[in-house]
């Protein structure tokens, strides 16, 4: 809904000519391009402001102010001060905030030609620079700047200064557009997090089960003669075997499987004990065969590259063994090699013992955050970077987060993240607000209030 008068008329045609400048400047550049031609540091906020404040002069030097309407040049400074509260805007990226300001003339434009766009919450033009502003915040990281929705804002931007004349329809299919974007990114992100958590979950499971089966292990060698070829096989090579029974069930320490490994384990130990009598040594050399037939059995679907070596190890380990009779009493007192101690294969959970109490009261809180919360983790001198709570290990009681794409962006116990969120290097991000356009409108009529 235009005007109607001549003023308006040529107000309109000082803003494309505007338009048309601002488009030639930048017309044809990359995202990477266009970052290399701004300089995101201190002063470019200050910068952007003075270019929005040209503008404007521009317009008012190249037409008659006596003739245009007051409700026009009410316009023009209301739709200034909309930008300026954007470059105020703390969360938006300063490089969002350079390419958005380049719709600071084709957006006063449209307000020039259509009252509605301040008045109506569902004018297309108004919905696309709430949406932009909204995603520039959730998906746009300065130092990763062609990943996310930046270069898409780039290109709406772009189609936005050099094919907007004055049918304001065409932000209705560019909000279509840039929805769409955004819809599909979402997606995308969310498969890439959904992964990322199947991963977590997988390697903690994983890990669960290795632990598990050397705590069985070393269960079995406990105050046992056994050799170090011996304990380095059933660490190695059966301590596997174990783990994948446990992965394929987690209820599987009770199937037959895991009963038969652990049989055929107890059968190993055995066999590096002396023979009592030559009858014993007749007896388990005859049966020895059977036994290390059924140990390739059980190990073909291993694949350690040294396997065939700890095998081979292992059987001549078990042929000598059998070599000596030995008196029952002289077994009581093993002379081979004892077990040596496995290294941890996991961490272990963290215990509360040493928190101080502020520290017991931010994990409380902390537990109790669900699983999608945002958080902001600033670094000094450092843009400052958001990512997702994503999954929480049941384990260690570690935390991870995702970042807007869904990766993995960093693992912390629960001790580091109460430490941070502590002393203000962490937090919770804000809740969503309310659209740009609408929070910007309040904040203007409260400051035109005030100096009234």
């Amino acid at each position: 809904m235009g005007s109607g008068s001549t003023g308006s008329s040529s107000l309109v045609g000082q803003i494309s000519s505007l338009q048309s400048e601002i488009h030639s400047g930048s017309a044809g550049l990359s995202s990477s391009e266009f970052i290399e031609n701004i300089e995101i540091d201190q002063g470019l906020i200050d910068r952007l402001q003075s270019t929005l404040a040209e503008e404007r002069e521009k317009i008012f030097g190249a037409i008659d102010r006596r003739k245009l309407p007051a409700a026009d040049t009410n316009i023009i400074e209301l739709v200034g001060m909309l930008f300026e509260y954007m470059l105020k805007e703390q969360d938006l990226p300063n490089v969002v905030k350079a390419l958005l300001s380049r719709l600071h003339t084709p957006l006063l434009k449209v307000a020039v030609i259509d009252r509605n766009f301040f008045t109506h919450t569902h004018h297309a033009a108004r919905r696309l620079l709430n949406n932009m502003t909204s995603a520039g915040i959730r998906w746009v990281e300065e130092d990763q700047i062609n990943r996310g929705i930046f270069p898409k804002m780039k290109e709406i931007v772009d189609k936005i200064l050099l094919d907007f004349k004055e049918d304001v329809s065409i932000f209705e299919t560019l909000l279509e557009e840039f929805t769409k974007s955004v819809s599909d990114l979402d997606r995308r992100a969310d498969r890439v997090e959904q992964r990322t958590t199947e991963a977590a979950n997988g390697q903690e499971k994983l890990q669960a089960a290795r632990r598990r089966a050397q705590q069985e292990v070393r269960g079995l060698c406990q105050g046992k003669p056994v050799s170090d070829s011996t304990h380095e096989f059933l660490q190695r090579i059966w301590a596997d075997k174990l783990t994948f029974i446990l992965l394929r069930n987690e209820q599987s320490d009770g199937s037959d499987d895991w009963k038969n490994a652990i049989a055929l384990a107890v059968r190993i130990v055995d066999s590096m004990l002396p023979p009592v009598s030559e009858s014993n040594q007749s007896r388990r050399q005859a049966s020895l065969g059977k036994l290390q037939d059924e140990l390739h059995d059980a190990t073909k679907t291993l694949q350690q590259t040294d396997k065939e070596k700890l095998i081979g190890a292992l059987f001549e380990t078990q042929k000598q063994a059998l070599e000596t009779i030995v008196a029952t009493e002289q077994q009581q007192t093993p002379t081979a090699t004892p077990a040596t101690e496995d290294k941890p294969v996991t961490e272990e959970p963290e215990t509360e013992a040493d928190y101080t109490a502020e520290q017991q009261a931010k994990i409380v809180e902390l537990k109790a955050i669900p699983f999608g919360t945002w958080f902001d983790f600033a670094k000094p001198d450092q843009p400052m970077k958001r990512a997702k709570l994503s999954w929480r290990s049941t384990v260690t009681g570690k935390f991870m987060f995702v970042d807007q794409m869904g990766v993995r962006a960093s693992v912390i116990s629960m001790q580091n993240l109460a430490d941070s969120m502590l002393d203000g290097s962490v937090r919770i991000a804000a809740a969503e607000k309310k659209p740009f356009v609408d929070r910007a409108m309040s904040a203007i009529h409260r400051m035109l209030d005030r100096a009234a």
